[in-house]
Order: C-alpha cells, then structure tokens, then sequence
C-alpha cells in the first residue's frame, strides 16, 4: 500500500511540474521566441539567443519572472 501511495504521488508530482513547465511552439524566429516566451511567462526577458544542435536551431531565451526567478527556456527554431 505505501508503495502505491509513493508511485501515486510522484506520478502526481510529475504531472505538476510538467504542467507548470511554458509549451512552446517550434519552428519560430528568434524574434517570436522571445515575444511567445514574454506573453507566456509574464516575465521580463533578460537575454536571448541562438545555438544549433545536430543541425537544428534552438532559441534559448533567459527570463525574470514575476516571483523573482531566472529561468532559461529552449524554443524549437525555424
């Protein structure tokens, strides 16, 4: 029983912090990661660029949200 109850609460615990976690879009300029991560977050975007990966283009985009925290956030590019 108590391990169903631990499995139960991670599973909880997971969905929760995959929920909380922005969903962004892919395929956007680095212009439109910026402004979907703003409007998404309610945050204030402290920097922002570009790196590529096995041949993709990742936007990563460093944001002040309101409670005070630093977050960076990774948006598929075009």
């Amino acid at each position: 029983m108590r391990a169903m109850m631990k499995k139960w609460l991670m599973t909880l615990l997971l969905g929760l912090f995959l929920a909380a976690t922005p969903v962004l879009a892919g395929g956007l300029s680095l212009d439109q990661a910026v402004k979907k991560v703003q409007r998404d977050t309610r945050g204030r975007v402290l920097s922002a660029s570009t790196v590529h990966r096995g041949g993709r283009a990742i936007h990563r985009v460093r944001v002040l949200l309101p409670d005070g925290r630093v977050r960076t956030i990774e948006v598929k590019g075009k």
